[in-house]
């Protein structure tokens, strides 16, 4: 929920600015500094079919939660099975104590 809000709250500041850009272009009005480095990006964005070409969807990577072993420290590499059934090496980040939880990134 707060998620879908902050979305839809950037969405629209982004709309707002673009729809002041046109305004001010299509008037010949002087831009507001205050957006002035925002003008120069929107100006390069080119538009395909109605879709700026420059909007890349983010992924994010599926991952998985492995529990750091005993007798295990930081920088030591374990072979964990991914829900695939895979074996896949990872390495224990920095801060991991014995027992401890860590994402890792499950490779495509």
């Amino acid at each position: 929920v707060v998620f879908d809000f902050v979305k839809r709250t950037v969405l629209g500041c982004v709309d707002a600015i673009f729809v002041c850009y046109a305004f001010e272009s299509m008037e010949g009005q002087s831009q507001q500094e205050r957006f002035a480095e925002l003008y120069t990006v929107i100006k390069e964005i080119k538009v395909v079919s109605g879709v700026p070409a420059t909007v890349t969807p983010v992924t994010t990577p599926p991952s998985m939660q492995v529990q750091c072993p005993q007798g295990v420290s930081v920088g030591q590499m374990l072979q964990v099975q991914a829900p695939s059934g895979a074996m896949i090496q990872v390495t224990v980040p920095e801060g991991t104590q014995p027992g401890g939880m860590f994402a890792v990134v499950i490779p495509a």
